[in-house]
């Protein structure tokens, strides 16, 4: 059975992520971390921000990308 979503793990995507304040949104990359077999069980994807900022001390659930 094919996926729901038609993305799959590892592809990056433009999704519109709220301001802080919940008034706006602006379309920002994204990467799919979900796996085929989740989007096969569930009509979601799971993804994750991806973002230039490096901080000092990355915050819980950032992951450092390196290259």
């Amino acid at each position: 059975m094919p996926t729901t979503t038609g993305y799959e793990f590892g592809e990056i995507v433009l999704v519109p992520f709220p301001s802080t304040d919940q008034r706006m949104t602006k379309r920002r990359p994204a990467v799919i971390v979900s796996s085929e077999r989740y989007q096969h069980e569930r009509p979601s994807l799971i993804i994750l921000a991806v973002t230039s900022r490096v901080r000092a001390a990355p915050a819980v659930g950032d992951a450092v990308v390196t290259m």
